[in-house]
């Protein structure tokens, strides 16, 4: 699947090959942002880039792509902004494709096909962004559990902490047991 849509096969309406526009981003680059604006796809020659999302503060990285992987083409098919940040993990080549390239090779594809990649596209949108919001949770989770015990360890004495360990440990008890349940339904899902 990879080089079924390497632009740089493409034909003029001649024959012959057509010159695409390439662009080469350094590590570290940011090649576009989430909600910019769509004016073309990048088909990766070479390097890797990183695609992410943000929800709030919290950046959750969706995917690494690399030589003959397609990026930015979700905006572009749906004429709507960017639904997430791709930045360059090493030097990246790219061959860059326009939206009438794109539309071009689109044309004729029967309506339920296309109206099957707007479904994709839209599953693909709420599941990046689920993705987000679960990674945001979690790490709201995680911040609430070390507060809690950056508290123990600053607010209370030795004493302190031994009595009230006397009470907490049914309550860890709980938790563990609510964690078991859930790893054991994982695995049953798996």
């Amino acid at each position: 699947m990879k080089d079924t849509f390497d632009p740089r096969n493409s034909k003029d309406p001649s024959g012959r090959p057509r010159l695409l526009a390439r662009d080469v981003f350094y590590k570290d680059a940011v090649i576009f942002e989430e909600g910019a604006a769509a004016h073309r796809a990048y088909y990766i020659e070479s390097g890797r880039v990183e695609v992410s999302v943000r929800d709030g503060k919290h950046k959750v990285t969706i995917s690494e792509l690399g030589p003959g992987e397609i990026f930015g083409e979700m905006a572009l098919l749906a004429s709507e902004p960017r639904t997430a940040t791709v930045k360059a993990l090493e030097t990246t080549t790219v061959t860059v494709i326009s939206e009438t390239e794109l539309r071009t090779r689109l044309e004729g594809i029967d309506e339920a096909i296309s109206s099957l990649f707007f479904l994709l596209i839209e599953r693909l949108k709420a599941a990046n962004k689920s993705q987000a919001r679960h990674y945001r949770n979690l790490v709201d989770f995680q911040n609430r559990v070390l507060g809690i015990a950056n508290r123990l360890d600053a607010d209370f004495s030795a004493g302190d902490r031994a009595e009230m360990r006397q009470e907490l440990e049914p309550l860890l008890d709980e938790v563990e047991a609510v964690l078991d349940k859930y790893a054991r339904s994982k695995k049953k899902r798996k």
